[in-house]
C-alpha cells in the first residue's frame, strides 16, 4: 500500500476514508479532482458504497452511544445495521443470527455519560488497523475495491478488538471466513456478478 493511501486512509472524514481506496484501485498515481471523484462514485456497484455506508453508519453508532471514539466493535455494529452485502452474506451462511449477534455486540457497547458528540470521531489504533487489513485482504484476493467482505475479514484479523472477540464467541475466525469469501466467488451469484462489473470499470479506468 502506497504511503499516499496509508496516510489518507487513516484520516477521520468519510472522503479521505474511501476515496484513497479509488485511489488505491485506479493507480497510485492517478490525479484525484473532485470531478473525477464524482464521476467514479457514479460509476461504483454496490460493493464500495455500502463499504462507505457502514462506515457512517458506525459513526452514527459511536454518536449514539455518546463516544468519543470509533472502535472495532462500532464497525461491526455498522455492518449489522446496514444489513446486507456480502459480509452478511457470509455471517447468515456461517449459522449466526443477526439479532443475536447484535444483542452480544450491545453488551460491549454501554452508553456513555457523555455529552452530545458533535463533529468528527476518530478511529482508535484498533479500528485504523481493522481498515488497513481490509485493504491488504483486497488485495490479496486481488479485489479491485474494499467491499464489506474486506472490513469483514479485517475485523477478524485484529484479534485484540471487541469486534473479533464477539465473532470469536459465535464461531467465526479468519481463516473459515476467508475461505468462505473465496468459495462464494466461485459461485455465479448475483453479488458476483455486481463485483465483476466493478473491477472490469476499474480494469478499464487504469487503462
Amino acid at each position: 500500500m502506497g504511503s499516499f493511501v496509508k496516510i489518507e486512509w487513516l484520516k477521520t472524514g468519510i472522503n479521505y476514508e474511501w476515496y484513497p481506496a479509488l485511489n488505491y484501485s485506479v493507480g497510485i498515481n492517478h490525479i484525484i479532482n473532485p470531478l473525477f471523484l464524482r464521476n467514479v462514485e457514479s460509476c461504483l456497484s454496490d460493493s464500495l458504497k455500502r463499504a462507505r455506508r457502514v462506515i457512517i453508519l458506525a459513526r452514527e453508532e459511536a454518536k449514539l452511544y455518546r463516544h468519543e471514539y470509533l472502535g472495532t466493535e462500532h464497525i461491526l455494529q455498522g455492518v449489522i445495521k446496514d444489513g446486507g452485502g456480502i459480509a452478511v452474506a457470509i455471517v447468515q451462511k456461517s449459522g449466526v443470527d443477526l439479532t443475536q449477534l447484535k444483542k452480544e455486540l450491545e453488551k460491549s457497547l454501554p452508553r456513555s455519560s457523555n455529552s452530545l458528540i458533535i463533529g468528527d470521531i476518530p478511529f482508535t489504533s484498533r479500528a485504523k488497523k481493522v481498515l488497513e487489513f481490509a485493504v491488504e485482504e483486497a488485495r490479496s484476493l486481488n479485489h479491485n475495491y474494499i467491499g464489506t467482505e474486506h472490513l469483514l475479514l479485517g475485523l477478524l484479523k485484529e484479534k485484540e478488538g471487541v469486534a473479533c472477540r464477539v465473532l470469536n464467541s459465535f464461531g467465526m475466525f479468519f481463516d473459515d471466513v476467508r475461505e468462505k469469501i473465496v468459495e462464494m466467488f466461485k459461485e455465479p451469484t448475483e453479488a458476483n456478478r455486481e463485483v465483476g462489473k466493478t473491477q472490469r470499470w476499474m480494469n478499464s479506468v487504469e487503462t
